[in-house]
């Protein structure tokens, strides 16, 4: 089987999922795999395949356009894309632009071509809800050979919104690789400093200076010796710093930048803090769940359904500062952080694992 793969190529769940579905696929199941966009995705030159390939698409710089038509360029290329390269599947991963440009591709191309689309959150509950993109995002959807969301929430949220057919779409859940997220060895040095750490692309939407003041609020109801490590990039790195510097933790706080191998921050930290407004699944959740951290998180979107609360992590309110430290400091205080890291990381690899949820997009492309 031949299969492309769109996604946007910036640090984020969609384009590591992406990634990592490709990687799979060419490299244990032996198909041949295509990524096709204008950059590769994060991590694409983590390990090189002979079947694992990416084609770069190119702008037209035309004085006419007040922007460049990226959606228009990549169904045409890729058009192109399939015929050279006897292509089956096209999977597509958000909706907007990369479903209707794969549209618009097997409209144009020689060879019959089957449209996967997956649903990743924002695709479909902020921008193609919105009144300018509405109509051509369900037309996507809608004309999709078979479409998928992330989580339970996202696939309901779609098919409400879109006014779909009941389970006109697939949950397929998103997942972690065992081999690449795997708690701490053993024989790891004990310490006496509670490491926390909040990783994201620094939006808006993730809320990142709510990490930062669980993280002082944590520090007022119990003492401890404790450090904030911060990963990633993104338009409130800025105002971030900022509160860093002013706050009375700022030797505590640490800034690592973005890191291609999150997984050694994950395995030297306790708990995650991911207060989101929204998570379509929270992949950085289930990735710290998976080294033994403990993800102390919003109940928002498809969270309640990679953590089990109080079991294998922490939920709470969106906002609710102290009620997420004061979550945190029972958690130290009744001595339940052991029990609590083995708990994530066995629900992450038994319900969660690659091998698992690779089996039903492999059958979805069979299909």
């Amino acid at each position: 089987m031949k299969i492309a793969i769109l996604c946007y190529h910036r640090l984020g769940g969609s384009g590591i999922i992406a990634y990592e579905t490709g990687y799979y696929l060419a490299k244990y199941k032996k198909y041949e795999v295509h990524f096709v966009g204008l950059e590769p995705p994060f991590r694409f030159y983590r390990d090189r395949l002979p079947n694992l390939f990416f084609h770069r698409i190119y702008m037209e710089n035309y004085p006419v356009f007040n922007y460049q038509p990226y959606t228009l360029s990549l169904a045409s290329q890729l058009a192109e894309l399939i015929d050279l390269y006897q292509l089956d599947i096209i999977h597509s991963h958000y909706a907007l632009p990369h479903a209707t440009a794969a549209l618009l591709a097997k409209e144009m191309a020689s060879r019959k071509v089957k449209c996967v689309t997956t649903l990743h959150g924002t695709d479909v509950t902020v921008v193609g809800s919105g009144k300018t993109l509405y109509r051509i995002t369900k037309h996507s959807i809608l004309n999709s050979d078979h479409v998928t969301a992330v989580s339970d929430a996202i696939k309901k949220d779609s098919e409400k919104n879109f006014n779909l057919p009941r389970d006109f779409i697939t949950t397929v859940y998103n997942f972690i690789n065992p081999e690449v997220f795997y708690p701490p060895p053993d024989n790891t040095p004990s310490r006496d400093k509670i490491i926390f750490t909040h990783i994201s692309n620094l939006r808006p939407v993730k809320r990142p200076l709510d990490a930062v003041h669980i993280f002082t609020e944590i520090n007022k109801q119990i003492k401890i010796n404790s450090e904030l490590w911060i990963s990633g990039d993104g338009p409130l790195l800025p105002e971030l710093q900022k509160a860093a510097a002013v706050s009375k933790l700022a030797p505590r706080i640490k800034f690592l930048g973005v890191r291609a191998d999150i997984e050694t921050v994950l395995q030297q930290a306790d708990f995650l803090l991911l207060p989101s407004r929204e998570e379509a699944f929270g992949m950085a959740a289930l990735e710290a769940m998976a080294c033994k951290t403990i993800p102390v998180t919003t109940a928002a979107g498809g969270l309640p359904e990679v953590i089990d609360h109080q079991q294998s992590g922490i939920l709470f309110p969106c906002g609710k500062i102290k009620q997420a430290a004061a979550a945190v400091k029972k958690i130290i205080n009744d001595g339940e952080v052991t029990r609590m890291k083995n708990t994530a990381a066995l629900q992450a690899v038994n319900k969660f694992n690659i091998h698992q949820i690779m089996g039903q997009y492999e059958q979805i492309y069979l299909e």
